[in-house]
């Protein structure tokens, strides 16, 4: 912006140049350039608000839609995300077996070693009695009375399972 200082010195060049006679008429001249000018700036920048306004309706309008669908897709994927997340339990515990914590603590070993577990040997809750099968009990037999295949060889599932041994028989507080 022009100061007061350098003003003077510009009124007085022009002041030198043109004359003290048209230096009036001059001035009018240049305050209505001045004027025609702030008034085309300022229609310039109403315009410019009026299209950028219009422009920002319009933009608006199509957002809206765009709205819609993204809450359309975020209930959707709620309600996905709802079906598809863990179940806990909320029957019974159990009273006995292996516990979810014992699956993974396996699970971690079978995947650390490469190997399956193994069960270990534990002895049996209650005495079986002398001659007592180890393992599930026997099938019937076949229906067609065969008990064993053309080798000789006994069928179905008590293949390879073999009686217990006899107890040692108590001595305690027994009739000798």
């Amino acid at each position: 912006m022009i100061e007061g200082g350098e003003f003077l010195v510009i009124l007085l060049v022009a002041l030198m140049v043109v004359g003290p006679e048209r230096l009036p008429v001059l001035a009018r001249k240049l305050g209505g350039w001045a004027a025609d000018l702030r008034r085309a700036a300022r229609d310039l920048r109403e315009g410019l608000e009026a299209e950028v306004g219009d422009v920002r309706q319009i933009a608006d309008d199509l957002k809206k839609p765009l709205r819609e669908i993204e809450d359309t897709v975020r209930s959707t994927q709620k309600v996905i995300n709802e079906d598809v997340a863990p179940k806990t339990w909320v029957g019974p515990k159990p009273v006995s077996g292996p516990t979810p914590e014992d699956a993974m603590r396996d699970l971690e070993e079978i995947n650390a070693t490469g190997a399956p577990l193994t069960e270990p040997e534990t002895a049996p809750a209650e005495p079986r009695a002398s001659g007592a099968w180890i393992g599930p009990r026997p099938l019937p037999p076949d229906p067609d009375g065969e008990q064993a295949e053309a080798g000789g060889a006994p069928r179905g599932p008590w293949v390879g399972l073999r009686p217990l041994p006899p107890e040692p028989e108590s001595t305690e507080g027994g009739a000798a």
